[in-house]
């Protein structure tokens, strides 16, 4: 996975990678890839997640924050957008992409607005910049 990735549709036995200029298909479940990700990167998932979970209390789809270009969010039932690709939120939930393309998102606006503002609180504290 490379800092072009978009997003990502997470599918019963494989995974649907959107990078930029190309989709890849891996038949793999989402969660293996990300750690793998994460073992790149010299930390796990589970750890990763834990740490934000006690530092900031996020509950509940926590980003996954793999490195400083890559930090993907739930934003619908199976799709996960890196938040470094998104460029703008509309109020209708469209979230538009660098590089061209939107997904619309089936959570609110208002809720999606704070998950990004979460993000980026942790993202300052960690000194990321986007």
């Amino acid at each position: 996975m490379t800092e072009f990735v978009q997003y990502f549709i997470e599918c019963q036995n494989k995974t649907i990678i959107i990078y930029e200029e190309k989709i890849e298909e891996i038949n793999e479940n989402y969660k293996k890839i990300i750690e793998q990700e994460f073992i790149n990167n010299l930390i796990t998932y589970e750890g990763r997640k834990e740490a934000i979970i006690k530092r900031w209390g996020l509950m509940y789809n926590t980003p996954i924050l793999i490195n400083d270009k890559i930090c993907f969010i739930k934003i619908n039932d199976n799709i996960w957008v890196n938040y470094f690709k998104i460029e703008k939120i509309t109020k209708e939930s469209y979230i538009y992409l660098s590089g061209g393309g939107y997904i619309q998102s089936n959570i609110k606006y208002r809720s999606l607005k704070k998950k990004i503002e979460k993000i980026e609180d942790i993202l300052a504290e960690l000194k990321i910049k986007k």
